[in-house]
């Protein structure tokens, strides 16, 4: 996954543990790093995808 950006972040979808929902965005967590991400400002046929893609990990929401 990778958020384009001045500061483009990465991070590789077997090395999330966490997903946090707060205030309409996600906090995505790993080991060694944190993303936010802000979905009011994604294509709303992006966001139907990536939250497809995050319901199929097994992982902690809270």
């Amino acid at each position: 996954m990778k958020i384009n950006s001045p500061f483009a972040k990465e991070v590789k979808l077997s090395e999330i543990n966490q997903i946090k929902k707060f205030a309409g965005d996600y906090i995505i967590t790993t080991d060694q790093n944190k993303m936010t991400i802000n979905t009011q400002i994604i294509d709303p046929d992006s966001l139907i995808v990536l939250n497809n893609e995050l319901e199929k990990l097994d992982v902690e929401w809270v």
